[in-house]
């Protein structure tokens, strides 16, 4: 039988488009703020999708943030954010 896991800490992010990333005691994810448009998952067509990317760093010990920088992204997309 397998070792169980506990849960550490958990962390609220946006729609992603890639995963986290963990190393040197910290966890580096990236998240979509979406402030317009509407996320369809649709191959005929494209939603316009206005918000801000992010890229944030937390403690991997305590989930706390350590920076986050943030820019201005539009997005022309046929399929969902993860």
């Amino acid at each position: 039988m397998g070792r169980i896991l506990t849960l550490k800490w958990k962390s609220s992010v946006g729609y992603g488009y890639a995963g986290p990333v963990v190393a040197n005691g910290r966890v580096v994810v990236s998240d979509y703020q979406l402030e317009s448009g509407k996320i369809t998952n649709n191959a005929g067509s494209r939603d316009r999708l206005t918000g801000k990317e992010r890229i944030l760093c937390l403690d991997a010990k305590s989930g706390d943030s350590l920076w986050t920088h943030a820019y201005d992204r539009n997005y022309a997309l046929s399929y969902p954010g993860g």
